[in-house]
């Protein structure tokens, strides 16, 4: 440490010597390998946690579900449906939302595996109300949004076993804050 009488320059010194050592810090990491994959003309809305699962839709010629990777897979509709999107994907399982019904008019959430194909998940009520699958975990619970059966607005819900529940809507707390 210099002999100094200035605490201006001991503190240009101290913060000189921490840069020279962040510098070299930076010096000695390894760089980051990536590899890039072409997907094509695609939307990805998810990567699962458990490997390099890529879901998301493709327009060809509607929008549809798709597995993108590591084998490009289209998951199709659901009955009567014209577009499909995937939003999660969790092993070997994959969640979203498709039209279905008359003339594909109603959306409702969905789980698709390999085995089983696309399962429409159904709706808080009646048929007609919208319902949107967002993730799913390993306990297979799948989470997402969905009319209220009043159409009186959109609440969260998660599928357990098949059964759709209405969660409790966030709780927000009011902070009060005091300037001294």
């Amino acid at each position: 440490m210099p002999r100094c009488c200035s605490p201006w320059l001991l503190a240009a010194w101290i913060v000189g010597r921490f840069l020279i050592l962040c510098t070299v810090t930076a010096w000695a990491a390894p760089p980051m390998q990536y590899t890039i994959t072409d997907l094509g003309p695609s939307q990805v809305f998810n990567i699962a946690p458990t490997d390099t699962t890529v879901v998301g839709s493709q327009l060809v010629p509607n929008q549809t579900a798709f597995v993108l990777y590591p084998t490009t897979t289209n998951l199709g509709y659901l009955p009567q449906g014209g577009f499909s999107r995937a939003n999660g994907a969790y092993g070997q399982a994959v969640v979203g939302y498709a039209s279905t019904g008359p003339f594909g008019l109603y959306t409702h959430a969905f789980r698709w595996t390999q085995a089983a194909g696309m399962q429409d998940l159904g709706t808080t009520g009646t048929a007609d109300l919208f319902s949107a699958a967002t993730a799913l975990n390993s306990a297979g619970t799948i989470v997402g949004y969905a009319d209220s059966p009043t159409r009186q607005g959109i609440v969260p819900v998660a599928w357990r076993g098949g059964q759709i529940t209405i969660l409790p809507p966030p709780q927000f707390r009011q902070c009060l804050c005091r300037s001294d």
